[in-house]
């Protein structure tokens, strides 16, 4: 950023001598000249300055999105962020960046047999709540839920 800034400043500082000296030669003979003359500089200068900033603004921004610094060919390379930062983004939003946990195949059968046993059993309907207890327990062995009800 410095050397954008230096670029910037030492533009206009070699520049202003020969702007006051036209400024003051236009003085002379107009001050509507003068004034005119010193207005489009600045809102040229302006408009410049804004430029350059805004396109080096998106040069950062294309290089250094998401951690990674791209090279002049645009080809990744990690670089990571640093640690307050990464403990900046936790602190703000932590909860909303942890790992959702995937519901398998397997935790979705045993879920399914879990509930069909339950409503079997709320049906009354005791030996077909307990294939579907012991179908949980086999795809899930270690579960305590499905044992509890077969005990009972």
């Amino acid at each position: 950023m410095k050397k954008t800034q230096n670029e910037i400043e030492g533009k206009y500082f070699a520049q202003q001598e020969n702007i006051e000296s036209t400024a003051l030669s236009l003085l002379k003979n107009s001050k509507g000249e003068a004034i005119e003359y010193l207005t489009n500089y600045s809102v040229s200068s302006a408009e410049q300055t804004y430029k350059t900033w805004k396109q080096f603004g998106e040069h950062l921004i294309l290089k250094y999105m998401d951690g990674l610094s791209k090279t002049e060919f645009f080809k990744p390379k990690n670089i990571g962020y640093p640690e307050e930062v990464k403990k900046m983004i936790v602190d703000e939003s932590g909860e909303s960046l942890k790992m959702k946990s995937i519901i398998t195949d397997q935790t979705y059968s045993y879920n399914e047999s879990v509930k069909k046993a339950d409503e079997l059993l709320n049906e009354k309907k005791y030996d077909e709540a307990k294939s579907f207890y012991e179908k949980a327990l086999v795809i899930k062995p270690n579960e305590n839920y499905p044992k509890e009800k077969l005990i009972k």
